[in-house]
C-alpha cells in the first residue's frame, strides 16, 4: 500500500497479518523496517506476541510518524527467538510526500 507522510508526532499502528502458515506457538516476535533501495535499517521492535484483532492473527506494533520519510521500504517479520529467529512473512509499503500525487 501507499500512504501519505504522516505527521512526524502522529502514532501509527502496524497491523502485520500472519500468513496461514505462520505457526500458532511461534512466541514472540520482531518487526524490522528497512529502505527498499539499500536496505538501510529504519526502525525496529522485538519482543512483540501474536494478537487476534477482527478474527485474524496479526502482529501488531506502534511507530511515530518521523520514522517513514517519502520512499519505498520493506517491512519484515521474523520469530524472535535470538540466534534462532527465522523469517514469517515481508511486506511492502510506500509513502508519498503530501503534495505529491
Amino acid at each position: 500500500p501507499t500512504v501519505v507522510k504522516p505527521a512526524d508526532s502522529q502514532l501509527i499502528q502496524l497491523r502485520l497479518i500472519l500468513p496461514s502458515s505462520a505457526k500458532s506457538d511461534a512466541g514472540r516476535y520482531r518487526i524490522a523496517i528497512r529502505t527498499w533501495s539499500g536496505g538501510d535499517a529504519v526502525w525496529s521492535r522485538s519482543g512483540l506476541a501474536m494478537s487476534t484483532i477482527e478474527n485474524r492473527r496479526m502482529v501488531t506494533a506502534f511507530i511515530s510518524g518521523d520514522v517513514l520519510a517519502p520512499g519505498a521500504y520493506e517491512v519484515i517479520l521474523t520469530t524472535d527467538a535470538g540466534d534462532k529467529s527465522s523469517d514469517v512473512a515481508m511486506y511492502e509499503l510506500a509513502v508519498r510526500a503530501p503534495d505529491a500525487r
